[in-house]
């Protein structure tokens, strides 16, 4: 499998980050998260998996999105684990169907 990034329909700028068949999400914490915000409340099942509460900004890469080897690199010792280097802030990227109970992004605006 590689690492590989797909454009957001419209919107080259904004690229998804995959690792083979797997779409890789980003790790954008848990501050300000209480356990209610992060299992939801009754009502419709869309409701009901939805992280509640203010968003947090995603940070921007300014990065070559054709030669995404230079700027994200495998964590050590964690398996589909990736982390962006270099950058203003870096995030780490695991599998999206991992994350659970914090925030998270898929798109990433990417400044070359």
């Amino acid at each position: 499998m590689s690492l590989r990034s797909e454009p957001l329909l419209g919107d080259p700028g904004l690229q998804a980050f995959l690792y083979g068949p797997l779409v890789l999400a980003g790790r954008l914490g848990t501050e300000g998260l209480t356990a209610e915000m992060a299992q939801g409340g009754p009502g419709s099942a869309y409701e009901s998996h939805t992280v509640q509460g203010k968003p947090v900004p995603a940070p921007e890469f300014a990065a070559n999105p054709a030669n995404l080897s230079s700027w994200i690199e495998p964590a050590p010792g964690q398996p589909l684990t990736f982390r962006t280097v270099g950058q203003k802030r870096n995030v780490t990227l695991v599998p999206l169907n991992q994350l659970f109970g914090e925030r998270y992004g898929v798109y990433w605006r990417v400044r070359g």
